[in-house]
C-alpha cells in the first residue's frame, strides 16, 4: 500500500515511479494517435489572407429599396450613415447631416441613408429604439421614419432611457397607429433588419459609433465617428471635384451663391456650431467587444 504525505495541501504518493512510467506510456499512445490522423490530412502551405478594407466595404450593399433615405436616391453622391439612437455622439452628428442636407441637399446631387449599428453593451436600450423606427417606417413610410427619428434623437435621454408608452406618443406623432406600432414591437420581425444593418456595418470596419460610408461612382470613403460640419463639407467637395459633378450651390435669398463650398463651410460652422461643434478630432461611442448579435445581453 503507498503511503502518501501532504505537501501545500496537495496529496501525492510517495513512490512516484510507478505513475512517471505510466505518464510517459501515455504520451507515447497519445503522440502515435494524432501522427496517423494528422498524415492522412492535406497541408496547407499558405494561410487565406485576409480580405483588406476596401474589399470588406465594397461588400456594403448598394442603396435600395427598403433603405431611408433623404435626398436623390439615385444621387451620385451616398452618404451611408450607421448611427445609434442612444449614442450622444450620434445626436450630434445626426443635426450636423441635417444642417448639411438642408444647405446643399436640394440639388439632388447626394444623398443621406440612415442605417442602424445600435451598440447593446452600452447602450441596452438601443435595440428597441432601432426597432422603434423600423416599426414606424412600416406603416408610415420614410416620411414617418424621419419625423420618429429626429424626435426621437431630440427628446431620448441616455440617462433616462425612454419606456414604451413614450415610444407609442412618438410613434402615433409620426404617422403611426398605436395599435399596429404595438404590434410590430411585440412581434419583433423587423428586428432581422436592424441586426442586418449592424453585421454589415461591424464586417466592413465599425469601430463604434456613428459610422460614415461615402460612396461615389469610382470610390467608397470611410468616415469613423461623430465628424464635425467642416470634414463633412470638404468630403463633399472632395467628392464632387473627383466625380466631375457641377459644383453644388448652398441656397440664397434671391441669388445663387458664386462662392464655393469649400469657402462657406468656415463662416457656417463659426454661425451654426459654434456652441456645439469644436475642432477636435471625430467623437466615437466605442465598444472593446463587438457581440455577434445585438440582442446579447437583452433579457426578454
Amino acid at each position: 500500500m503507498l503511503q502518501y504525505v501532504t505537501y501545500r495541501n496537495i496529496y501525492m504518493p510517495r513512490n512516484r515511479k510507478p505513475l512517471i512510467i505510466a505518464g510517459f506510456i501515455s504520451i507515447m499512445i497519445i503522440g502515435i494517435a494524432l501522427y496517423t490522423l494528422m498524415k492522412d490530412e492535406p497541408r496547407v502551405t499558405q494561410a487565406t489572407p485576409e480580405e483588406s478594407a476596401e474589399e470588406r466595404i465594397a461588400k456594403v450593399r448598394n442603396i435600395n429599396e427598403s433603405d431611408h433615405v433623404l435626398g436623390n436616391p439615385a444621387a451620385p453622391i451616398i452618404f451611408y450613415v450607421y448611427s445609434d439612437f442612444s449614442c450622444p455622439y450620434c445626436k450630434e452628428y445626426h443635426e450636423t447631416l441635417k444642417t448639411l442636407m438642408k444647405l446643399y441637399g436640394n440639388e439632388g446631387q447626394f444623398a443621406w441613408v440612415f442605417r442602424h449599428v445600435p451598440y447593446v453593451q452600452l447602450h441596452p436600450e438601443a435595440p428597441m429604439y432601432a426597432l422603434a423606427s423600423e416599426c414606424v417606417a412600416e406603416e408610415a413610410g420614410n416620411e414617418g421614419f424621419w419625423k420618429f427619428s429626429n424626435d426621437l434623437f431630440d427628446k431620448v435621454d441616455p440617462l433616462a432611457p425612454f419606456g414604451a408608452a413614450d415610444l407609442v406618443i412618438l410613434a402615433e406623432a409620426s404617422g403611426a397607429t398605436r395599435q399596429n406600432f404595438v404590434t410590430c414591437m411585440r412581434s419583433n420581425e423587423l428586428m432581422e433588419k436592424v441586426e442586418r444593418d449592424f453585421n454589415e456595418a461591424v464586417e466592413s470596419g465599425a469601430k463604434g459609433s456613428p459610422y460614415t460610408i461615402i460612396q461615389t461612382a469610382n470610390k467608397r470613403s470611410v468616415y469613423q465617428g461623430a465628424q464635425p460640419f467642416k470634414n463633412l463639407a470638404v468630403a463633399l467637395q472632395t467628392a464632387i471635384r473627383t466625380e466631375g459633378i457641377t459644383e453644388l450651390e448652398a441656397p440664397s435669398s434671391g441669388k445663387q451663391s458664386e462662392t464655393s463650398i469649400a469657402d462657406q463651410f468656415e463662416a457656417l460652422e463659426q454661425e451654426m456650431f459654434t456652441a456645439t461643434q469644436t475642432p477636435e478630432a471625430s467623437k466615437v461611442s466605442t465598444t472593446s467587444e463587438v457581440s455577434d448579435s445585438i440582442l446579447d445581453g437583452i433579457i426578454e
